[in-house]
Formats: C-alpha cells, structure tokens, sequence
C-alpha cells in the first residue's frame, strides 16, 4: 500500500467513528434523571422555629491504648473463665483467665506411677558398691575422651 491510499483509509475510519457517535448521540432519550420534564419539584415549607438541638458525629475508627499488653498462652487448655471485664483496668497479679485443670492432674498423677513401679528395683540397685579398683562415671567419661597414648 502506498502512502495515499493509507491516509484515505485513516481518514474514511475516522470519518466513520465520527457518524456512528453523532447517531448514537442523537438517539439517548433526553430526560436520564428521574424527574418529570417541565414541572417545577414539589418542595415542602414549613415555619422556622427556635429549639436547642443536641449535636452528636458518628465516626468509624480503632482505639489504641496508652499502654497495650499481648495476652499469649504459655499452655494449652480450655478456658473455664474469664477473670476481667473487657475494657476494664487490671493489676500485676490479678486472674485473667482459668483453664481447665483435667489434663495437669492427669500429667501429674503419670509420673508417680512410674515411679511406683520402677521402686522395688530399688533395693537392688543399692547393693552395688563401689570396690578399690572401680572408677566414676566422670573418670569413665574422661578415659574415653581421650586420644589413645602413642607407644613410643
């Protein structure tokens, strides 16, 4: 294509979008908003009267305290209660929170079994005693630690 027949295309397209925005254009419907063409809006009016008004706002926003403390959980467990309103202030020491106490005492009463049962190896273990030529853990620990000494 040469440089004539290409402006006559750019020319005819813009000729062309020109016309179909006329056409568009002239067939919207006049009246968009919802009021009647040519009446005067009906306007109420009434007597102006002296009276104090209470003035109030409504805002949407986050509060942030002076001093904020994250509560974290240093066990797991059900909360039976709830010790403090919200909101309100708290003290070094006070309640906060109660949990469950089930599982601790099932924690607690594990152990002592076990122990019940290793007990009567006790009095065995007892009866070994160390001899001249024994030597502590520690030393044990120690000997074996150490490079083996070169025979020289």
């Amino acid at each position: 294509m040469n440089t004539s027949t290409k402006r006559k295309l750019w020319i005819g397209g813009g000729l062309g979008l020109a016309v179909i925005g006329v056409t568009i254009g002239a067939m919207r419907p006049k009246h968009v908003s919802g009021a009647q063409p040519g009446g005067a809006p009906d306007v109420e009016v009434v007597q102006v009267e002296q009276k104090d008004v209470p003035i109030f706002g409504e805002w949407i926003g986050t509060l942030d305290g002076f001093t904020n403390a994250d509560v974290r959980a240093q066990v797991s467990g059900y909360l039976q209660r709830q010790g403090y309103q919200e909101g309100a202030f708290v003290r070094k020491g006070q309640l906060l929170f109660e949990i469950d106490p089930r599982p601790f005492k099932r924690r607690s009463i594990k152990p002592k079994g076990s122990w019940r049962r290793r007990r009567p190896r006790l009095p065995t273990l007892k009866r070994f005693k160390a001899g001249p030529n024994s030597m502590s853990t520690a030393t044990f620990l120690w000997r074996k630690s150490r490079p083996p000494a070169s025979k020289t």
